[in-house]
């Protein structure tokens, strides 16, 4: 991205996360001003910026905890849903099973 000094426009392909990455590498790193590099990319300051504060929000996020940790938080979480879909699931047997015999008892009067 940068060359000579200067910096060095990226060609027209699509912005991946890890060409954003690398980009973002480099202005945190100060290897390329910020200006400089959108101007160079003809993209908005506030779009990269918002690649930045993703960049950092996700390494904070790792560094806050272990993967164990992570795994077994995730495991709780889709326990405790498909609990909450297994009490959904008998509600709605058992509203059908109250319209089905309201409906017998309808159609035997």
């Amino acid at each position: 991205m940068i060359e000579n000094g200067a910096v060095r426009v990226m060609d027209n392909q699509r912005w991946t996360s890890k060409r954003k990455a690398s980009a973002v590498l480099e202005i945190i790193q100060g290897k390329v001003m910020l200006i400089d590099f959108c101007r160079a990319n003809d993209l908005k300051q506030s779009d990269v910026q918002g690649w930045i504060g993703g960049f950092i929000s996700a390494g904070t996020e790792t560094l806050k905890a272990n993967p164990k940790q992570i795994h077994a938080e995730h495991r709780k979480e889709v326990e405790e849903l498909q609990q909450v879909i297994g009490e959904q699931a008998l509600k709605i047997r058992v509203l059908k099973k109250s319209i089905e015999i309201q409906t017998r008892e309808e159609n035997s009067y």
